[in-house]
Formats: C-alpha cells, sequence, structure tokens
C-alpha cells in the first residue's frame, strides 16, 4: 500500500521501504492557520526499537502517547514539523507525551501499528491503539487530542459500573438492528461528526434508532471508556446487531468501500429477536407501553403483574412490524401480550390467568424468586 502524506507545495513523490513494502508519499495541499508558533516541534523521546517504544508507554502511564511516524525522505513530514506548533507546552495539552518513530528504522513499531503511510499520529492510551491521524491535519490530531483527554482523566468503571452499563447498552441496542450513539436526534443531529454520520446513514438507505448521548452523561462518558480498546474516542458510535462497529472514521470507510447499505442483513431477525426477549429477567411484548397499554388484554396483564409487585420490562410491538410478526413464528404464539422469563416464553394472558386461579399459581411466584436468586 502506498504511504499517503500532505504538503504545502510540492508534487514530488519518494518511494520508501518497511520489511518489503513499499511506502511512498502522496501530495495534497492544507492550510492551517495557529496563533502559536509553527516552527518547532517540542518531543519528548525518540523511538527506534519496540523496547524503546514500551519504556516510552511506561513513562507515559495515566497520559495520552502521540507517536509521531515519519521518514527523512519525506517532504511532508519536514512540512508537519514546520506546521506543528510546540503542542508539548500546550496547557490543553498537558497530559500528552509525543514522541518521533522512524518509519523505516523502527520497522518492528512501524509493522506493529500497521503504518502504511508518513506521516501518521498513532494515540496510545494506557498501551493501547485508541485512534490516529494521517497526512498533515494537525487540527484534526489536536481535536482528538483534546477529545480523548476526558478518558484520561476518567477514572476506570467499577465492576458494578460495567455491569450495569451492559445491561444498559444491551437494552438500547435491541430496540433495533442498527443504533447510533449520537449527540442530538436524526432529525437535529448536532454540527460535525453526528451530522456526518446521520446523512451517511440515510444516503445508504440503512433504517436506525438513535440514542442521544447529550441526555445521559453518565453513559455518555462510561461508553467511551468501555470501548477505549476497540478505538473510540468521541461520539457517534454505531452499533450493529448489538455489536461495536466503530466511529464517524469507520462508517465514512464503509461508505466508500460500498458496504454501508449492507451493515444490517434481513438474516439477523431471529437474533435481534433473541436479544429482546432476553433484555430483562421479564420480558412482556405487548401493545403500548404499561403506562398507557393499547388493548385491553395487555391493561389486564399489566395490572395484574402491578398487583403483585412483579417487575417486569416491555416492548411496544406496535412500533415494530418485523419484531410483532417474527416473534409470532420464532416462539409460535400467535397473539399478544406474551411473556418470557429468562429468555423462555411462559405464555400469554391466558396462561397468566391460570397461574393465578388455580394450580399454578405458586409457579409464577417460584418464577419471579428464581430471577431475583440469579439477579
Amino acid at each position: 500500500g502506498g504511504v499517503h502524506g500532505c504538503v504545502l507545495r510540492s508534487s514530488k513523490q519518494r518511494p520508501g521501504n518497511i520489511c518489503g513494502r513499499v511506502i511512498s508519499a502522496k501530495i495534497f495541499c492544507f492550510t492551517w492557520h495557529h496563533k502559536a508558533s509553527l516552527r518547532t516541534m517540542s518531543v519528548h523521546c525518540a523511538i527506534s526499537t519496540t523496547k524503546e517504544l514500551q519504556d516510552a508507554i511506561t513513562e507515559a502511564k495515566n497520559k495520552l502517547l502521540a507517536l509521531y511516524f515519519h521518514a527523512s525522505w519525506s517532504p511532508q513530514c519536514k512540512q508537519v514539523d514546520d506546521l506543528l506548533p510546540d503542542l508539548a507546552k500546550d496547557g490543553d495539552l498537558a497530559l500528552t507525551r509525543f514522541c518521533k518513530v522512524d518509519a523505516e528504522q523502527a520497522k518492528d513499531v512501524s509493522l506493529k501499528y500497521k503504518v502504511t503511510s508518513v506521516p501518521t499520529f498513532v494515540i496510545l492510551l494506557n498501551g493501547k491503539d485508541v485512534d490516529r491521524v494521517e497526512g498533515v491535519n494537525v487540527m484534526e490530531l489536536v481535536r482528538k487530542l483534546k477529545a480523548l483527554k476526558a478518558r484520561v482523566e476518567m477514572p476506570p468503571l467499577a465492576a458494578g459500573e460495567n455491569r450495569e452499563l451492559m445491561q444498559r447498552l444491551q437494552a438500547i441496542t435491541a430496540h433495533a438492528p442498527c443504533v447510533l450513539f449520537m449527540e442530538g436526534s436524526k432529525d437535529t443531529p448536532a454540527k460535525g461528526d453526528s451530522s456526518d454520520a446521520v446523512a451517511l446513514l440515510q444516503k445508504a438507505g440503512l433504517e436506525f434508532q438513535h440514542f442521544d448521548v447529550t441526555t445521559d452523561s453518565v453513559l455518555r462518558q462510561q461508553l467511551i471508556e468501555h470501548l477505549a480498546n476497540k478505538g473510540a474516542s468521541n461520539y457517534p458510535l454505531l452499533f450493529v446487531n448489538g455489536e461495536f462497529v466503530g466511529g464517524i472514521d469507520k462508517i465514512k470507510r464503509l461508505d466508500e468501500q460500498g458496504q454501508l447499505a449492507h451493515l444490517s442483513a434481513p438474516g439477523d431477525l431471529t437474533q435481534r429477536l433473541q436479544q429482546l426477549i432476553s433484555k430483562a429477567p421479564i420480558m412482556v411484548f405487548m401493545k403500548g407501553s404499561p403506562d398507557a397499554p393499547r388493548c385491553g388484554f395487555s391493561r389486564t396483564l399489566v395490572e395484574m403483574f402491578k398487583k403483585h409487585k412483579v417487575t417486569f420490562d416491555s416492548f411496544d410491538i406496535l412500533t415494530d412490524e418485523d419484531v410483532r410478526q417474527g416473534l409470532k413464528q420464532y416462539s409460535n404464539w400467535p397473539t399478544y401480550p406474551q411473556v418470557y422469563v429468562k429468555g423462555t416464553l411462559i405464555g400469554g394472558l391466558d396462561i397468566i390467568k391460570v397461574c393465578k386461579t388455580v394450580v399454578l399459581y405458586p409457579v409464577l411466584h417460584g418464577v419471579i424468586l428464581l430471577v431475583l436468586f440469579y439477579m
């Protein structure tokens, strides 16, 4: 693969080599304005071996480590040295440590981080590759470093917090095959990456639901921390079938490759149904919500559960025709409401009524006790 770089005024390219892989510099124009001096770049260290890399990671504990991969023959890298201000002295980036890496001399390090272009910045947090910037794009580098600063200052999730986060994440992503965690809504996205992501998903014809992270500051911080080792540094974040796909850079790559429209296939409905019925210890699939049932059977079931103080979660089948029809076939049960305990169908209103009036009444309580025991 070629090495992509940037330069203000040049059209020359010169190839290099990393372990037999040819690298070259590709030219495009870039303009940068900054009030600080752009003459020198201040770095904390230079890395040429894997041992020096490990030492740098150790010294950068509880800090961001920005690895600047460069090559002496590249005019684009010389432009980076000129374009970059003295970032190491920038108070807003006090939690960032900068190290230069000769991409050809430190071949093992270049291969470790899959560097195929110079200049490239690879950003590490606690030794993990969390983001990168390729080419002469200082503004993007500064933006990402400042966005990651909050992650450095954020305490690690406790076991209980992580468990609660996973439960919430499963509940949110179970409502649709594609869910975009974003700033704003689909109709009024925040300017920038969230707006770009919505436009790309809509252009691809991909149906998705969204979660506005500005409405939940706790989840907003915890989700980024949880996905740190998967390269998440800021929003938006895309999930498909409950699995993390990536942020705006990944969405753009999938769009360029023509793969965005194929992320969610119709065959994934079964997996989605399995996630939904296991979303909570007791799940009720009904018409409407517990606060506003939209049929008599659903209202009766909700009243019975409330009377006996049964804690449950629900899904409104009127909001999703795929789930409404698919669950009938999946569980071989033609009517609603449907009650599931630990992912297993108990039955509908008739079964619950039988449990209430005849010998199976203790079974319902036994099931609830079993659920509470495992919770």
